[in-house]
């Protein structure tokens, strides 16, 4: 990676401000507008029950026979710079080979229906017209007469990790999210097909979920009699202390084990585990999770994946256009293994990045992203992006 130097002189001036050229901001969430909520996706803010609801530009949902219905949409399109015209040429496995690195693209076009049926049953449905694939399909029983639980059962996204929960939608910060969900030879899925129980203990402070899915991805039958486990759990330690400086701190965890079918010889076990801790601290957000995938242990197919990253963000506000703008700025350090049982197989990626949040439907997006690898290529990234959510 290259202008470290000049990275690091940023990321200092960023931390300290020290001439005063910028106004901070607090951090906000962002507004349940997309019905994110509906699936158990929250603001890194705010639980999901403290989320204002917007219901778009048409203002009030459409009543439906018993229920009601709010459609909603958002599309993300994307310029991608790339510095070497060989990007992903040779043995390296996370590039695609691509003649066309520098590229515009309809990246997502959402459409989104969700609401609910007497306020007993909340349901979404997802499509993406941009790569005409189904996302989510699911119906949700939001309250449980006991142990304040919730049902979810269809195709949506697990809560295997904060990244992947947050993966593609408008809450996410960044461009791309970790390399474990976007590209590379041992992937996964941020979306399966099943069912998943959550609910709260010890005075909402612990958040927890047992689910069982098909482990298969999305929009796929399972290809093994096996179906993948899921247990999960957040706690926020300090969540009821209202003067303590750990209330914003948060801890999650989770498991998940099944099998994934293996050609002609049946199927590999397959586990998963993540770990993630959270800090807020007024216009100060620090992120971070480790990420890790097991298959077939014990046997001649053992491939193990890693990934971990830590993310810092900071909310400013910027005179720009006659008017204060609101800025965010991120800095992420993350570290990629697609089979750390090869040697010389690591990844590490810096990402300098900011988000200018135009208006309520407008969000314009720039990531730097240099790439450190074994085999050296000039291959580090320029990604522009800008939301529309209407």
């Amino acid at each position: 990676m290259k202008n470290i130097g000049c990275l690091v002189l940023i990321i200092i001036g960023w931390s300290f401000d020290p001439v005063g050229l910028f106004a901070q901001a607090s951090h906000q969430a962002s507004p349940d507008y997309l019905g994110l909520s509906y699936g158990g996706i929250n603001s890194e803010s705010l639980p999901v029950s403290e989320i204002p609801t917007f219901r778009g530009v048409g203002g009030q949902p459409v009543k439906i026979g018993r229920g009601e219905l709010t459609i909603s949409a958002y599309s993300h399109l994307r310029y991608t710079y790339t510095r070497d015209e060989e990007r992903g040429t040779g043995t390296n496995p996370i590039f695609s080979p691509s003649a066309t690195p520098d590229s515009f693209d309809l990246e997502r076009l959402r459409l989104i229906f969700y609401g609910d049926i007497l306020g007993d049953l909340t349901y979404r449905f997802e499509y993406d017209l941009s790569q005409t694939e189904l996302k989510d399909a699911f119906f949700k029983i939001p309250r449980l007469p006991f142990y304040d639980g919730s049902l979810t059962l269809g195709q949506f996204k697990i809560p295997l990790s904060n990244a992947g929960l947050l993966l593609e939608t408008p809450l996410q910060e960044t461009i791309q999210g970790p390399l474990i969900y976007e590209r590379g030879l041992n992937t996964i899925s941020d979306r399966e097909t099943g069912l998943l129980w959550e609910g709260d203990m010890l005075r909402g402070d612990v958040h927890y979920g047992i689910g069982i899915f098909n482990g298969n991805g999305i929009n796929k039958s399972d290809d093994n009699d096996d179906k993948d486990l899921l247990f999960y759990f957040k706690v926020a330690p300090w969540k009821q202390e209202e003067f303590s400086k750990f209330k914003p701190l948060e801890f999650a965890a989770a498991f998940m084990k099944g099998s994934v079918a293996e050609a002609g010889i049946g199927s590999d076990p397959r586990e998963r585990y993540t770990f993630s801790a959270k800090y807020l601290i007024e216009e100060i957000t620090i992120s971070s999770e480790y990420i890790y995938q097991i298959r077939d242990a014990d046997g001649p197919n053992n491939v193990i994946t890693k990934n971990w990253y830590l993310q810092f963000g900071r909310d400013f506000n910027i005179n720009f256009l006659k008017k204060r703008q609101p800025i965010r700025a991120l800095l992420r350090f993350e570290g990629y293994e697609p089979d750390s049982t090869v040697d010389d197989n690591e990844i590490k990626v810096l990402m300098l990045g900011g988000n200018w949040t135009i208006n309520p439907y407008t969000r314009l997006m720039l990531n730097y992203v240099a790439y450190d690898e074994v085999r050296e290529l000039d291959n580090d990234e320029t990604l522009l992006q800008i939301e529309f959510k209407f």
